[in-house]
C-alpha cells in the first residue's frame, strides 16, 4: 500500500514491541524515517537493528520531563513532520497505572486533580 509518507520523518514512542513496533515497521516500510523509542535500551537496540530505524532514544515517559527531552533529541536527529504516540504499560488493573497511562498519553500538567 502506498500512503504516500516517503521521505517524511517520524518517531514511534513505545516501539521496541508490540503495536508501537508494528507501527514503526509499517512506517518504515513506506518509505519514512523512524526514530525509535523504548524504556529498554537493550531491547530498543535489538529493535533498532531488525527494522533499519534511523535511530533509538531510551526514554521513560512516566517522568516528568521526559517527553520534552524525547522530542529535543528526535528533532536534532530528524527534524520533525509527523509523531506517532502509542504508549503502554504492562497491567492496567491498579489505578496509579491508569493514571501513568493518561500521564503519558495527554500529559502529567492535565491530569493532576486526577490522583484524589
Amino acid at each position: 500500500m502506498d500512503l504516500q509518507l516517503k521521505g517524511k520523518k517520524a518517531l514511534v514512542m513505545g516501539s521496541s514491541t508490540g503495536l508501537g513496533r508494528a507501527v514503526a515497521e509499517s512506517l518504515i516500510a513506506e518509505g519514512v524515517e523512524v526514530i525509535l523509542c523504548s524504556r529498554s535500551n537493550d531491547k530498543l537496540q535489538i529493535a533498532v537493528k531488525e527494522t533499519g530505524a534511523k535511530a533509538g532514544i531510551t526514554a521513560d515517559l512516566s517522568e516528568a520531563g521526559a517527553s520534552k527531552d524525547l522530542i529535543e533529541k528526535a528533532i536534532k536527529i530528524l527534524g520533525g513532520q509527523i509523531f506517532a504516540r502509542q504508549a503502554d504499560v504492562d497491567e492496567i488493573s491498579r489505578d496509579e497505572n491508569v493514571v501513568r497511562i493518561l500521564g503519558m498519553n495527554i500529559g502529567h500538567d492535565r491530569i493532576e486533580g486526577c490522583t484524589d
